[in-house]
């Protein structure tokens, strides 16, 4: 009688393989994703570009409150700005507004601790 040979690795030893893997990966990966989210410098990136978004946000808000008509500007540079206006200590936020063939581009950079930039661009209709 012959022994039928064997070609190929059985269901258990693919699931032990993958487990294997798997948890070698949880041990290399995990310490460096938790040293990388806490190191200050990721700190103050998240910081500065929460800033921008934020700026952002209120200048596009006061557009879509107050109608599309209105000239689009940033609130913050207006006669008694939102409390929102005032960044932390030690970021700078800086607006600029121009007009584009279509509309307006909006550029919102932080500067100081962290640095960040957005921009969009907003159509006249």
């Amino acid at each position: 009688m012959l022994k039928s040979q064997r070609s190929g690795f059985t269901l258990i030893e693919l699931i032990v393989f993958i487990v294997v893997i798997g948890i070698v990966s949880a041990a290399i990966f995990v310490p460096l994703q938790v040293t990388a989210v806490k190191t200050p410098e990721a700190t103050r990136q998240m910081i500065a570009t929460e800033l921008a978004q934020q700026r952002m946000e209120l200048i596009l808000g006061r557009r879509y409150l107050q109608g599309y008509s209105v000239s689009v500007l940033d609130p913050c540079a207006l006669g008694s700005p939102p409390t929102a206006c005032t960044p932390p200590s030690g970021y700078n936020v800086n607006v600029n507004i121009v007009n584009i063939s279509l509309g307006k581009s909006i550029t919102v950079t932080v500067s100081g601790l962290g640095n960040a930039t957005l921009v969009a661009n907003i159509g006249n209709y």
